[in-house]
């Protein structure tokens, strides 16, 4: 089944890898940390991230009065999310998530616990479209990877083999 799949395959490894990758994080939030920093993470990022869910869940998009006698809420804070198409894909789903009563109203704990989560899943897919491109290009195949490819050690095969790419 596996070999008919390399896609499903390859996004599996793709998050495995993330995973991996995020190992110290994922230890870290077991430990009750966070993955953003002391400083600018929790005083400015995460209240921005949750001001802004606020903002775009409530239909405003562009304006705020909550910046003083008010400030357009996309240009102030453009450094931080409200131009990051990460941030504005997880929008949705944590709204599906608020709104069926999977999770409580999103604060901006939620949103310093989320972080390593969110990150793990932008690796994957990162991962993931690189390797499609690379596949795509054809850079896997030259003459180290198919050395490479050729000979298994023991019951464990090389990543281009587990990947379903065949030299």
């Amino acid at each position: 089944m596996l070999k008919k799949h390399p896609f499903w395959r390859l996004l599996l490894v793709s998050f495995a890898l993330a995973i991996l990758a995020h190992g110290v994080f994922l230890y870290q939030w077991t430990q009750g940390q966070y993955m953003t920093g002391i400083n600018d993470g929790l005083s400015q990022m995460m209240p921005f991230k949750h001001l802004l869910y606020e903002q775009y869940t409530n239909g405003e998009f562009f304006y705020s009065f909550d910046f003083g006698l008010g400030a357009g809420t996309f240009s102030e804070l453009a450094y931080y999310f409200s131009t990051s198409i990460v941030f504005l894909l997880t929008i949705p789903f944590v709204w599906l998530m608020e709104v069926s009563g999977f999770i409580d109203k999103p604060d901006v704990l939620f949103w310093a616990n989320a972080a390593v989560f969110i990150s793990i899943i932008r690796m994957s897919f990162v991962l993931f479209i690189t390797a499609r491109v690379f596949i795509y290009m054809k850079i896997l195949i030259g003459p180290p990877a198919r050395s490479f490819c050729l000979r298994p050690v023991g019951n464990v095969f090389p990543p281009c083999r587990v990947l379903g790419i065949f030299c």
